[in-house]
């Protein structure tokens, strides 16, 4: 079981869980912003649902970006943390485009045109405040 994560998406995030390059469960959340409180909950009730424990994850998939500055950190870490504290690895593709499907990314997934190395992609630089 691959676990599939994009923080990338302009209003929200998705996430998927992939057998043998099929999706057996997949949730888009159009609520930005909520990528830190979401996605761990609802990944771990997806896997509720299909039965799955972290026990049957052998991959771990991220799209790095490029996105959001904080929600594409958020994924990527969580993406890290999980695929660290599993034992397991961990893979980054790029979004080609902003409409670009899960489905098209996970058939890169299962090419060659994924690396092995999660690195964030930004679109921008981030906005931080400076001190007064």
């Amino acid at each position: 079981m691959m676990i599939v994560i994009d923080t990338t998406r302009v209003h929200g995030f998705e996430i998927a869980l992939v057998r043998n390059g099929v999706i057996q469960a997949q949730r888009l959340v159009e609520d930005p912003f909520q990528e830190s409180e979401k996605l761990l909950p609802l990944l771990e009730q997806m896997m509720r649902d299909q039965n799955i424990t972290f026990c049957d994850v052998i991959e771990i998939w991220v799209v790095a970006g490029p996105g959001r500055f904080t929600a594409v950190r958020i994924g990527v870490a969580i993406a890290n943390a999980l695929a660290y504290a599993l034992g397991v690895s961990v893979r980054s593709t790029e979004r080609y485009s902003p409409d670009e499907t899960v489905e098209h990314m996970i058939a890169r997934f299962l090419t060659s045109d994924a690396v092995g190395c999660s690195v964030p992609v930004y679109n921008k630089e981030p906005h931080i405040t400076h001190a007064k």
